[in-house]
């Protein structure tokens, strides 16, 4: 039991960031009293993903270009009562959006 609960936790909480917080066109994100900011136009990809039981979502950024946590960083969004199998955030969908837009910023 002890090797099945340390894997879950190394796989499952060991990589999440300890607190994201949103300052515009950029993310500050902290890990381990660490810190890193991550611009909006860095991130190419949001995906948000829940366990089969309903249980917290997670939202993962990809980023274009690694940070000081790597090239993907994953994090759970503040909890939701869903009625029904959550199948959207809207934290990832306003994230996605703001991205995307970010991104087309910067390519012009």
């Amino acid at each position: 039991m002890a090797v099945l609960g340390y894997q879950w936790w190394a796989t499952k909480v060991r990589t999440l960031l300890d607190e994201v917080n949103d300052c515009g066109d950029y993310l500050l994100v902290k890990k381990r009293g660490e810190d890193d900011a991550v611009p909006l136009s860095n991130i190419i990809n949001v995906n948000f993903s829940t366990a089969r039981d309903g249980a917290q979502g997670r939202i993962t950024l990809a980023l274009a270009t690694p940070g000081k946590f790597g090239i993907e960083i994953t994090f759970a969004p503040p909890p939701h009562i869903y009625i029904g199998f959550p199948r959207r955030n809207e934290i990832a969908e306003d994230l996605r959006a703001r991205a995307a837009q970010a991104r087309s910023k910067r390519a012009v």
